[in-house]
């Protein structure tokens, strides 16, 4: 590609590192890392399995695989140390502050000019999220490929050999494979065409550009299926149409106002109004931003850079500004990333333009105030804790925020700051069904089982205004031991998401707590061809379902399955080990006639986890020898553990006829459910 590294290029490596450095001692901030890293099966174990899974699946409303794949990457050099991660990171910006700078080079034939906007572009506070936050791999990742792609063509413009032409094409799919956003690439590279060679050349070049945007056509309905396969997509059917250009102009208005003024950066912005009610006409004055920048559009038409600038921005940030809402996160920072590339390239022709000579000494003096607001903005992204304070002091009167630094602290075991922060969640949304869940969590904490009872009955009496109060309904519900009622409500919120394969896992699960196995198997199945990324965990349910069924030939078949996804875990261990026992005793329920053996064996599945089979086996005892006090006494903790309230308070009843003692932790939690024994 002809990258010449010169004295600028050194000195973007080592500003730009420097500027990002404390990044390297954050920690997870369960900001999505759980689900990215710390939870995800799929960057666990390195099997052709998981291989094709990343290529094969969707990922938290996305369509990423070599994102993904990177993740698996670091996985398997520093497995849960955040400092890898963070590392990757931190290369992957350098890196594409020294290509922006050659991109522009080559664009504008000017390397001095090119470095002022690069270094604005390497130092700019709107770009930590994107680096210091590990789940957004994506965006660095993407915007690698995206810039490399934009050099290629530019050397394919320039000489016209087609390897030039296929390496931008090879690019291209890469950073489609890392997000998404990449899309817009074939707009960007039409854009560079007009810019070098004008527009009826770049017409002669259309038969090579046509194919690129074939590609943005088919990634692009990827992902929008992504969006749909993991039920990201919000209910917009009582939105009113309005809104969804009075939200955009909003957040295009206030993406423009932090590039020139970056502060007061949130790592969550929420809607400034309610999105389901009309939005109060002082917001209306939003939508003179679109002719605004139409206007100025109009005006600095001759203006091949300033335009380049304009057009490079917008193109990059239009799918980005919520036209349609589909998160709570109204504009999140990381979306700027590569689309500021154009702002910079603004900023630093207008200062030349009106600066002249003193030009360079200003973009210097911003540059400088970028750095420290940099460096100290990377410390937001430090631990989850500090995320959500910082935008707690942004927003106080956030539900959601205080929820998310109210469950924060629970998770610490910081009890009191915990019941502030959640308890401010409800008082400010009655409907944040969240925050409930949350302050029956930590009523338990409290003992307040009391408490803990009520937060679970308004949930459950909760009019469900969307698939995801539903589920979290069906939970509480299976909580309290009313199965009927939690399948009905996991079935409701597979009629709205019929492509989510959480609620066909969580319908298998409960359909297993009812002891109905054929349909448990089927839903499972249901699950399993939706290919979710948790698919080793399908496998093991499956053979949990299928030993509770008396199928060890299925079960042996389902638990090979899991092992090609799963990495060794004390879960896949069990499993292999209820497996193994399954073998040994194949038959003993009904061929072993000794009531303490078939409890020595229950016992054996109860320590397992697999409460189901041990439950069979303790009845059998008893049917045999009716007063055997341990198996009454395991059939009470069996019953239990599976979270059959109505049950164990029927062997508990018989237990306490034959003086058989039992935890308290039983008889408290049946108290709080006001389930008589």
């Amino acid at each position: 590609m002809n990258l010449k590294i010169d004295k600028y290029t050194y000195l973007l490596i080592v500003l730009s590192i420097i500027a990002f450095f404390p990044i390297l001692f954050n920690d997870f901030t369960y900001y999505s890392d759980d689900n990215y890293v710390l939870k995800n099966p799929l960057i666990k174990k390195f099997s052709i399995s998981n291989l094709e899974l990343i290529f094969t699946s969707f990922f938290d409303g996305h369509y990423h695989p070599l994102t993904i794949l990177s993740f698996a990457v670091n996985y398997f050099i520093s497995e849960e140390s955040a400092f890898g991660y963070q590392l990757t990171n931190l290369i992957l910006n350098t890196i594409n502050s020294v290509l922006v700078y050659f991109l522009l080079n080559k664009l504008f034939k000017n390397n001095h000019f090119a470095f002022l906007a690069a270094l604005l572009f390497a130092l700019h506070p709107i770009h930590v999220e994107s680096v210091a936050r590990i789940t957004e791999r994506k965006d660095t990742l993407y915007s690698l490929f995206f810039l490399l792609s934009c050099i290629s063509f530019i050397d394919y413009i320039n000489n016209r050999e087609l390897k030039k032409y296929a390496l931008t094409t090879l690019f291209f799919v890469l950073a489609l494979l890392s997000k998404g956003q990449a899309v817009t690439l074939p707009l960007i590279l039409s854009v560079i065409s007009v810019f070098m060679i004008g527009l009826k050349e770049t017409f002669k070049l259309s038969r090579y550009i046509l194919p690129l945007f074939v590609l943005s056509i088919i990634f692009g309905y990827l992902n929008l299926m992504a969006q749909t396969y993991t039920g990201y997509f919000l209910d917009t059917s009582s939105i009113p149409i309005l809104n969804y250009f009075v939200s955009a102009g909003y957040v295009l208005t206030h993406y423009l106002i932090k590039l020139f003024l970056p502060f007061q950066l949130s790592p969550h912005y929420p809607y400034p109004f309610n999105i389901y009610e009309k939005a109060p006409y002082i917001y209306f004055l939003y939508l003179l931003i679109f002719p605004i920048i139409a206007y100025l559009i109009f005006i600095i038409k001759k203006n091949a850079t300033l335009l380049f600038g304009v057009v490079f921005y917008l193109i990059n940030i239009f799918l980005m500004i919520r036209f349609i809402p589909v998160a709570e996160n109204v504009m999140p920072d990381r979306y700027n990333y590569i689309a500021s590339v154009g702002f910079v390239v603004v900023l630093v022709f207008l200062l030349e333009k009106y600066f002249k000579s003193k030009m360079t000494y200003i973009v210097y003096f911003l540059s400088a105030i970028f750095f420290i607001k940099t460096f100290s903005q990377t410390q937001v992204w430090k631990n989850g804790i500090q995320v959500w304070t910082t935008a707690y002091n942004y927003y106080p009167n956030d539900s959601e925020i205080n929820q998310n630094l109210g469950s924060h602290y629970l998770i610490k075991g910081k009890i009191n700051d915990a019941t502030t922060y959640i308890e401010n969640a409800i008082k400010l949304d009655k409907n944040n069904l969240l925050a409930y869940l949350d302050y029956s969590t930590l009523n338990t904490a409290k003992h307040n089982y009391i408490g803990t009872l009520n937060n679970w009955n308004y949930i459950v009496n909760f009019s469900a205004k969307s698939t995801k109060d539903l589920s979290n309904q069906s939970t509480v519900l299976v909580y309290l031991g009313k199965y009927d009622e939690a399948l009905r409500k996991i079935n409701l919120a597979i009629t709205q998401q019929k492509y989510n394969a959480k609620l066909y896992y969580n319908k298998s699960a409960i359909l297993v707590l009812q002891r109905k196995y054929k349909e448990a198997i089927e839903a499972a199945n249901q699950c399993v061809n939706l290919k979710p990324h948790f698919l080793g965990d399908v496998y093991l349910l499956k053979v949990k379902i299928a030993l509770y069924n008396n199928d060890i030939i299925l079960a042996q078949k389902e638990l090979k399955e899991a092992q090609k996804y799963l990495k060794k875990s004390i879960e896949l261990e069990n499993t292999i080990a209820a497996v193994q026992n399954y073998l040994t005793y194949e038959n003993s329920l009904f061929k072993i006639t000794d009531a303490k053996q078939l409890n020595t064996i229950g016992l054996s599945f109860f320590n397992l986890g697999y409460y189901g089979l041990a439950i069979d086996y303790f009845n059998r005892a008893v049917e045999i020898m009716d007063n055997y006090n341990p198996a009454y006494q395991n059939l009470v903790y069996s019953y239990y553990m599976q979270g059959n309230w109505y049950e164990t308070a029927k062997a508990l009843k018989k237990a306490k006829l034959l003086n058989i003692p039992i935890d308290n932790k039983v008889t408290q939690q049946l108290n709080n459910l006001a389930i008589d024994y």
